[in-house]
């Protein structure tokens, strides 16, 4: 059988959906992924320069001495030379990009069903009601 007129506009008005969430999410990923990779060049260049380990290494010795003002929590010893963000960012970074783009895929996908059918059900129920 033959698809009907409606059915090939309804066809078409969905694949411009698909096609709308899609451009979307490509450009919210390379957006994403685009700052990401300047905050790690940031992180990386800021390790470059002696100070930032320099004042790591100094908390650290501060805090094994217990001059630091922590409050009435002891603290475990640190064990790393380097701040956190440095080996976060240097060591573990494919492992915080796949993190931030599975969590940032996920909410789109439910920010882009949850839209599409709250305009979908409205544009069902208008169209009852004249009937």
């Amino acid at each position: 059988m033959a698809a009907t007129l409606e059915e090939r506009e309804r066809s078409k008005r969905r694949w411009r959906i698909v096609a709308g969430w899609s451009a979307g999410w490509l450009l919210l990923v390379a957006t994403v992924g685009w700052l990401l990779i300047d905050a790690r060049g940031r992180v990386l260049n800021d390790a470059a320069q002696s100070q930032t380990t320099k004042d790591w290494q100094d908390w650290k010795l501060a805090v094994e001495r217990g001059e630091a003002s922590l409050g009435p929590v002891a603290r475990r010893p640190l064990k790393s030379d380097e701040p956190p963000a440095i080996v976060l960012m240097r060591d573990y970074f494919p492992a915080v990009a796949i993190g931030c783009g599975v969590f940032l895929s996920l909410t789109y996908l439910f920010f882009a069903i949850a839209v599409t059918g709250m305009f979908a059900s409205r544009g069902r129920g208008a169209n009852r009601a004249s009937s």
